[in-house]
């Protein structure tokens, strides 16, 4: 995992970067968002979700967090068809977007 990230998103700081893994159950059980979060040592409160698919969406809201949807992900159906809290086109649109959800 780190090797492919690194080749991906190596200009871009991760604390934390997990996949699936053995006795974590898969998303949409929110277990592995909230052990994320206890790592880092932020209140789930503290986090949001960013996604591109329905099983996105449903582990942020069994977490009971926000969710930004991108349209730019690899999942067919259209993000919004998921009521995600925001949807952005584009990671320049994020902040905006994340300002929207934190207001909510």
């Amino acid at each position: 995992m780190q090797v492919i990230s690194k080749a991906l998103l190596g200009n871009w700081p991760f604390r934390e970067i997990v996949g699936e893994r053995t006795g974590i159950p898969r998303k949409p059980d929110p277990t592995a968002l909230l052990a994320i979060a206890a790592s880092l040592e932020v209140r789930p409160g503290e986090c949001l979700m960013v996604g591109d698919s329905e099983i996105d969406v449903a582990t942020a809201r069994a977490a009971s967090l926000p969710v930004i949807g991108v349209t730019f992900g690899y999942t067919p159906e259209p993000v919004a068809t998921f009521a995600p809290d925001a949807v952005i086109e584009g990671y320049g649109e994020f902040p905006q977007a994340l300002a929207g959800v934190l207001r909510a």
